[in-house]
């Protein structure tokens, strides 16, 4: 999600007297537009966000088939990307610090919601989920490769076997390790030493398919993971074109 001037926002609020003094307040908002989906139910929520990605949701507490919490929780772990807001009619200051502890990043009560300051209240989530985002994106990329890096991989590996349990099909896991490289940033600088773990992990992607997974994990150690490989014979094909592609020079300051 970024913050952009247009916003795409999920109603989910049964009544129809505070749905529409929402939507009317976000109709006239003078900072940017936004395009307002109701949904009159949490089912109704979920079904929504199957069928299109949101900017924003703002939620009641108090839905038909939800009650508290429960609504929050799920939408977050159904759009993770997107910045959730708490629309109540209840003044209660611990059920305000409860729904943020769950990922929402506003509680903003009915009253309110329906004045001038709901638009204002939206883009200050939207940037503040937005930063979130970033920061949690950045906390699993390796910084100098721009490959996933140990966080990502350590979360990848296990869903990963999980599925192949499931679904019956077979993956290889390759752990790749560059022998002398310590030398390298020894005599040439860490500089350098950061253009070659840049050109491996290069290399690694370019040969691998959509789908399979380079990770740098630390240090000078890689590690892949390759869906729908036959057997050891496959293991092994895969494993000489990495090896192949791997013994080419790297040119390093000339």
């Amino acid at each position: 999600m970024s913050v952009g001037s247009n916003l795409d926002v999920l109603l989910v609020e049964d009544n129809p007297g505070d749905a529409r003094l929402v939507v009317e307040s976000l109709r006239t908002a003078a900072e940017g537009s936004f395009q307002v989906h109701h949904a009159n139910c949490l089912n109704q929520a979920v079904e929504r966000l199957g069928q299109m990605l949101f900017d924003v949701i703002l939620v009641d507490l108090n839905l038909p088939d939800a009650n508290g919490l429960e609504a929050v929780e799920l939408l977050i772990g159904l759009s993770p990307t997107a910045a959730v807001l708490v629309l109540s009619g209840n003044e209660d200051e611990g059920l305000a610090i409860m729904a943020l502890h769950s990922g929402a990043q506003d509680f903003l009560i009915k009253g309110l919601a329906a004045s001038e300051n709901l638009s204002r209240s939206i883009r200050f989530a939207c940037e503040r989920k937005f930063q979130r985002n970033k920061l949690a994106h950045l906390a699993r990329i390796d910084a100098v490769t721009g490959l996933p890096n140990r966080m990502q991989f350590d979360e990848y590996l296990p869903k990963t076997l999980s599925r192949m349990e499931r679904s019956g099909g077979t993956c290889a896991l390759f752990y790749l390790d560059l022998n002398n490289f310590k030398p390298i940033n020894d005599t040439m600088g860490h500089q350098a030493g950061d253009v070659l773990l840049r050109g491996v992990g290069e290399r690694l992607s370019a040969c691998m398919r959509r789908g399979d997974m380079v990770s740098r994990i630390g240090g000078d150690e890689f590690a892949l993971i390759l869906e729908g490989i036959t057997g050891a014979r496959g293991a092994v094909a895969a494993a000489n074109k990495i090896g192949a592609t791997l013994t080419k020079p790297f040119m390093l300051g000339g």
